[in-house]
């Protein structure tokens, strides 16, 4: 049997989630990486209120500096990344 690449292991983790048998250590893990590409604003929205929860909780990071992000819950996923662009300076 071959080795699964990322994509099936994401994919693995995500119905994993869904079902609910994932340790809390691999939903942080996956909610980051869903956060680091950007998919949990483009997946069902359970996906992305679920980030949005991780993140305010400091539990997870948004990709700008690596830190948590300053922004409320309430705001709008795309003020979660012009934020953070305007902390790099962009």
């Amino acid at each position: 049997m071959s080795q699964l690449n990322q994509s099936e292991e994401l994919h693995l983790m995500m119905m994993d989630w869904e079902d609910g048998t994932v340790t809390a250590e691999d939903e942080i893990r996956l909610f980051q990486n869903l956060v680091d590409t950007r998919l949990a604003w483009s997946l069902q929205g359970m996906y992305g209120r679920q980030a949005a929860r991780l993140i305010e909780a400091g539990l997870i990071r948004t990709p700008f500096h690596n830190r948590p992000h300053p922004a409320p819950l309430a705001a709008g996923i795309s003020d979660l990344y012009e934020i953070g662009e305007k902390e790099d300076g962009k």
